[in-house]
C-alpha cells in the first residue's frame, strides 16, 4: 500500500513540474528571457526525476543517479541565477 501512496505522489510531483516548467517556456517565450527557458530546463529535469521515481521502485530513489539528476536541476537554476545577475550589471 505504501508502494502505490509513493507512486501516485511521484507521479503527482512529476506532473506539477512538468506544468511548472511549461509556465516557464510560455513565459520565456514571450519575454525573451534566458532566465525563464533555464528554469524551464531545469523544472523538466526535477520532472523526469520524480516520474523516474515512480517508475522505478521506491527503494530505488536512494541510487546515486537519480541524484545525479536533481543536481543537474539545482546546477541549472544556479546558472540561470547568476547568469541573469550578471547580464543586468551591464
Amino acid at each position: 500500500m505504501i508502494e502505490r501512496l509513493v507512486t501516485l505522489i511521484s507521479g503527482a510531483s512529476g506532473l506539477a513540474a512538468i506544468a511548472i516548467a511549461l509556465y516557464f517556456f510560455r513565459f520565456g517565450r514571450e519575454s525573451r528571457d534566458r532566465l525563464f527557458h533555464i528554469f524551464g530546463w531545469a523544472f523538466c529535469a526535477l520532472g523526469a526525476n520524480w516520474w523516474l521515481v515512480g517508475v522505478l521502485s521506491p527503494q530505488t530513489e536512494a541510487k546515486a543517479w537519480l541524484y545525479v539528476i536533481r543536481l543537474f536541476a539545482f546546477v541549472l537554476i544556479i546558472v540561470a541565477v547568476v547568469d541573469k545577475n550578471r547580464s543586468s550589471k551591464k
